[in-house]
């Protein structure tokens, strides 16, 4: 692991190794500048609210981060790490056009400065300008409508513990589309639950949902398993 590697590993987890409790119950891995997209949002998923990682596994977490650098080829080099390229361009297109941006820089100054005041942890971050303020491309199509007018098809599949995107989203959207969709709220962490998770419960319901079309009666809690 580099020199910046292992400094960053110590912010994380303390210099003697251990990862402070308090700041992994209150995503502080995850919070600490570093954002939920890059080695952030896996330390959080997979250690700092991960099934073996409650309260902060210092162990987990440096096999972690050994795991997600790039490889030691033994001869001094290492293996140039998967380009995230075709991550955020997905993203910037989908969160850009979404909304309209305002344009103003000053409107993001004043976001940051409020922000960094009421969320010293990643306040300053979150609230910062990103390419969507000059976003140059119109909409391909107009957005969908998130109402109860359309059919019973929409199933929300949510973890509990899912930093980015919490679960009081999926409750929203479940109240947005009211009877035409159901919510099935999974107790896990970690952000995505199909395929990126393995809660049997979560993915069988699923599976059933894409494949053969079946909803759930009525909203369901999957249990830890």
């Amino acid at each position: 692991m580099s020199r910046q590697g292992e400094y960053v590993l110590d912010l994380l987890v303390g210099g003697d190794g251990d990862a402070g409790s308090d700041a992994a119950d209150e995503g502080g891995v995850d919070h600490q500048g570093i954002g939920h997209r890059g080695l952030g949002g896996r330390f959080t998923g997979e250690v700092a609210f991960g099934a073996g990682g409650r309260g902060g596994d210092a162990k987990g977490l440096r096999t972690l981060v050994a795991r997600s650098g790039p490889a030691d080829k033994g001869d001094g080099t290492a293996d140039t790490p998967p380009s995230l390229d075709n991550q955020l361009s997905v993203f910037l297109a989908v969160t850009c056009n979404d909304v309209k941006w305002t344009t103003s820089v000053d409107t993001y100054r004043e976001g940051v400065a409020e922000d960094r005041a009421r969320y010293p942890m990643f306040g300053a971050a979150a609230a910062n300008i990103l390419p969507c303020a000059f976003w140059p491309y119109a909409r391909a199509e107009k957005p969908v409508a998130i109402d109860d007018d359309g059919p019973r098809n929409i199933l929300l599949v949510q973890n509990l513990r899912d930093v980015p995107t919490p679960h009081v989203g999926g409750n929203l959207l479940r109240q947005k589309f009211a009877d035409r969709s159901r919510l099935v709220s999974v107790d896990d962490s970690g952000h995505g639950v199909y395929v990126y998770g393995d809660n049997p419960c979560a993915l069988n319901t699923t599976t059933r949902y894409l494949v053969d079309g079946k909803m759930p009666k009525t909203d369901a809690f999957c249990p830890a398993g």
